[in-house]
């Protein structure tokens, strides 16, 4: 399913990939696995660094310091990506 964001288009993760992080508690493995998927790669790599910073600071829960991380920017998006997905399929 295809997300809209502002800063960076759309991200496309398949509904059934998503639901890997659709539970309870830490789901930092499950972005880390999602991530090594070619599929899931190639979406994220599309994304640039600068534009997803100015994505995040818009949800004001983390630092600018924090944003310059973006590998871990990357992991805050997918999760961001997977939690629509799931919330529209509930």
């Amino acid at each position: 399913m295809q997300i809209a964001y502002d800063y960076i288009g759309c991200i496309d993760i398949p509904d059934k990939l998503a639901e890997w992080t659709d539970h309870p508690g830490d789901c930092y493995k499950d972005l880390a696995r999602l991530m090594q998927i070619d599929e899931v790669r190639d979406e994220l790599g599309k994304i640039d660094a600068e534009n997803l910073k100015l994505e995040l600071k818009e949800y004001g829960a983390w630092t600018d310091e924090e944003l310059n991380n973006h590998n871990d920017n990357l992991v805050r998006i997918l999760w961001i990506t997977c939690c629509n997905i799931n919330e529209r399929n509930a």
